[in-house]
């Protein structure tokens, strides 16, 4: 596996120095409760990805005079099946706790876009696709040395690295006309720079190449209508003797549609797809059962918050009009309930979660599915937003559920942990274990 970290300029290091100085601008109020003890924190990937991003872990750690020990290599694809150790830190715990956010960000960040990247290198090679694919500019601010940083390791082109790597004239570029825009470009940019012009049509790809485009982006064309066009421009300008130039494909192609965008016409596929944030697979599951025979349902992405919160008679008739189940009593509920959120717990990246206006469908594939699961695979739930107020006496609304079946119970043990552990130097972390 091809190694990167002396790729990095030294400024890296000022960037790392930033990110703390950003998190902590002033005063270290928790690292003043725990002191200076040395200690030793133990890194866990505890979901799929392709390892990324570890010379900005270790000069976080650096730089807090901690030492990083790595079980892994920058670029290994983990799998873990529960947790996987990855690294050891060791150091005071005052410094392992300055740092242990702003790694745990970089190093979840790059190797998710790493992940992404080696996913569609991987499908280019089992397709034989020969052309290059690139990421794009679409970075998020601060962050995009160690996003770039992520694509390399997962494999694939970093494309242009900011408006300065190469001249992209675009549609608000250009107000007048390709060839003067692409003259324009040219008088200052030099022979040195590339210029890429975006392309709605054929015509306008034929007037950037006779203007002296190196590059033309075919932007939001169809898988067959991009391959069509690319193969007209290249054949067209073949019989007149200019092949200098690239054909460059953009506009929403994902890790689900590239394929269908390999051709031998196209040297540049653009997919933003690899720097997005991903859709979590992280969910929330939760229920309980009252003496009223209520029930409450919790479901969350990380990014939209779905609940629902019903009856024993709602779920009784959901059951049988949906799947024809007949449910007799609440134990029955009780029991599909507690199996669905156990093989949420086992097998929450195989799920497969649509949400709708008014509901969510939970459905479990059935390869995916073990003997002792639950009976049904596919389960509707009739929910609503967190952010929509339920005008209605019956039901509790989405601020309501959240405060009263999550903060409320999240900020006991919160003050559990904060009264009768933290005095004993006993410190947990999502990723971390202090010992």
């Amino acid at each position: 596996m091809t190694q990167y970290a002396h790729l990095l300029a030294t400024n890296y290091k000022a960037l790392v120095a930033q990110y703390l100085a950003e998190d902590v601008p002033s005063f270290d109020y928790g690292g003043y409760v725990v002191g200076e003890q040395d200690q030793m924190a133990i890194l866990y990937c505890k979901a799929e990805g392709v390892v990324a991003g570890v010379p900005f872990f270790d000069e976080v750690f650096k730089q807090l005079d901690c030492k990083v020990e790595w079980t892994c290599k920058e670029g290994d694809w983990l799998k873990p099946e529960g947790k996987l150790e990855i690294a050891r830190v060791y150091g005071s715990a005052r410094n392992i706790l300055l740092g242990e956010r702003t790694a745990l960000n970089i190093i979840s960040r790059c190797s998710g876009i790493a992940l992404r990247a080696r996913m569609v290198s991987e499908l280019q090679k089992e397709k034989g696709f020969k052309g290059v694919i690139a990421a794009t500019r679409k970075t998020t601010p601060g962050f995009r040395l160690v996003e770039k940083y992520g694509v390399l390791v997962g494999g694939l082109d970093t494309h242009r690295m900011d408006l300065s790597s190469m001249v992209m004239l675009k549609d608000n570029h250009i107000w007048r006309s390709i060839t003067k825009a692409v003259q324009n470009a040219r008088s200052v940019c030099g022979f040195a720079l590339k210029i890429e012009v975006e392309c709605q049509s054929e015509q306008e790809a034929d007037e950037a190449i006779e203007a002296g485009a190196d590059i033309v982006m075919l932007d939001n064309f169809t898988g067959d209508g991009l391959k069509l066009a690319a193969k007209s421009i290249k054949e067209r300008w073949a019989a007149k003797g200019k092949t200098h130039f690239l054909i460059e494909s953009s506009g929403g192609i994902t890790y689900e549609t590239c394929a269908g965008y390999f051709c031998q016409d196209i040297d540049v596929l653009k997919c933003s797809w690899i720097m997005r944030r991903s859709k979590n697979k992280i969910y929330y599951f939760k229920y309980k059962f009252t003496d009223a025979n209520e029930y409450l349902f919790l479901l969350t992405d990380l990014c939209l918050v779905w609940f629902e919160h019903g009856t024993f008679e709602r779920m009784k008739q959901d059951a049988l009009q949906g799947l024809g189940m007949e449910l007799k009593d609440t134990a029955a509920c009780d029991l599909i309930l507690n199996r669905l959120k156990a093989t949420f717990a086992a097998k929450v990246l195989d799920f497969d979660i649509q949400t709708a206006t008014g509901h969510v469908k939970v459905h479990l594939p059935l390869e995916k599915c073990a003997q002792n699961d639950i009976a049904t695979l596919s389960w509707v739930f009739h929910c609503s937003l967190l952010d929509q107020e339920n005008q209605s006496k019956d039901y509790l609304s989405g601020p309501q559920f959240i405060l009263q079946h999550f903060i409320i119970p999240s900020q006991t043990i919160i003050n559990y942990f904060t009264e009768n552990v933290l005095g004993n130097l006993f410190f947990f972390f999502f990723f971390f274990f202090l010992y």
